[in-house]
């Protein structure tokens, strides 16, 4: 009998063992996420960057749409910035009223007017900026992408997301230690000022406070660049891929939405400002020399200027004094590039709401490179030449 009873209850230690061990494993998971910031809302993380001024980096959720939406709410700026991520660099600081940078919320013309009137669902801004992508007039665009404004569905819990403290161990993305300081609450000292997420606990790559994106990892040399030597890029070019399609036609309905949002925000009495994002000039270059490929972005140019009254064309930026090593990557512009976008734009209605002194000094100081704010770099970090060309 008492064999029996041995038996059954290592039968049954048998069967429990790995539930018991499923559920310490979703536990330490659980715990970790949460320790690193990976389940604070996009809301609650709005209002802590406002109070600290810290960074937002998350490297397991792609609700970008949520928290900008969120951002929106809290900041209730007099000047919004809205379009893809060739728009992230605009920064607040050269900006005398409160401001608050959208980049990424939209990925197309119909995007974008869905993201304007999500936008203006929970604040009012005096002013939009809108970033244009010639791209997205293409007729083979493949966007827009899927972006969630729903804060609940771009943080839900998912099994892919409960093993990926473990897929990034084995990957070696977390070094042991770093996991299990983490699971005993301590703090991250990468960065000077509170990280949430782990993509900005660990590499420094996230939000800041207006919504601006910081580029650390590459800036500062923690990680190789994504883009050496624009690459990567140029050979999108020349093969004709991905944002860098061949063609001749423009796809005429994208407009339709564009035409739509400018109207609207006109007879609500918000001011509009469009521009075409900037391409580094080596890029840039590389597409004028092949005209025939590139037909149908010369007339996206032209229907453009047509279209917005107050508009600025900065696909070509040297004229403005940009080089390639003010990029982040071929058709990313860095901050430096963004502030002379900005300057150039001071002869539209968005001259009256920026910080011409500051705008000036920046560029004076930074030419030639990427970061304007060193707040997130680390004592001692300076940038560092992460494209491989000949910059400072």
């Amino acid at each position: 009998m008492k064999n029996a009873r041995r038996t059954y209850r290592r039968y049954i230690a048998l069967l429990l063992a790995p539930a018991v061990a499923a559920a310490l494993g979703i536990g330490a998971s659980l715990l970790f996420l949460e320790r690193v910031g990976e389940l604070v809302s996009p809301p609650k993380i709005a209002e802590s960057l406002q109070a600290t001024g810290g960074l937002y980096g998350s490297a397991l959720h792609d609700d970008a749409y949520a928290f900008k939406l969120a951002l929106a709410a809290r900041r209730q700026p007099q000047v919004a910035i809205i379009g893809s991520s060739r728009t992230l660099t605009v920064a607040s600081e050269f900006f005398a009223v409160p401001t608050a940078n959208l980049g990424l919320m939209a990925s197309s013309t119909r995007q974008l007017e869905a993201a304007v009137n999500d936008v203006l669902a929970v604040a009012r801004p005096q002013l939009l900026v809108l970033g244009i992508d010639f791209f997205w007039f293409h007729p083979q665009w493949a966007g827009p992408f899927v972006l969630s404004p729903s804060a609940e569905l771009s943080r839900k819990l998912t099994p892919n997301k409960l093993l990926a403290p473990y897929r990034w161990l084995a990957f070696g993305q977390i070094r042991p230690e770093e996991a299990f300081a983490a699971l005993a609450g301590a703090p991250p000292n990468l960065l000077p000022v509170p990280a949430i997420g782990w993509r900005a606990r660990s590499r420094g790559d996230g939000y800041a406070a207006d919504g601006q994106y910081v580029y650390g990892s590459q800036i500062f040399g923690r990680l190789p660049a994504d883009d050496p030597g624009f690459a990567d890029t140029l050979d999108r070019v020349v093969r004709g891929t991905s944002q860098f399609r061949h063609g001749s036609e423009i796809d005429a309905d994208a407009f339709a939405p564009l035409v739509r949002t400018i109207a609207r925000l006109r007879r609500e009495g918000i001011a509009v400002v469009t521009y075409l994002p900037p391409l580094a000039p080596s890029v840039n270059e590389a597409m004028r020399v092949r005209p025939e490929r590139y037909a149908y972005v010369e007339a996206v140019r032209a229907r453009m200027a047509a279209l917005s009254p107050q508009h600025l064309d900065a696909t070509d930026i040297a004229p403005l004094g940009a080089n390639d090593c003010e990029f982040v990557d071929g058709f990313h512009a860095g901050a430096v590039a963004s502030a002379r976008i900005l300057a150039a734009l001071a002869s539209t209605d968005l001259g009256r709401y920026l910080d011409a002194a500051k705008i000036a000094d920046a560029i004076a100081t930074h030419a030639g490179m990427v970061a304007t704010d060193l707040r997130y770099a680390r004592p001692g970090e300076r940038e560092v030449n992460f494209l491989g060309l000949p910059c400072k």
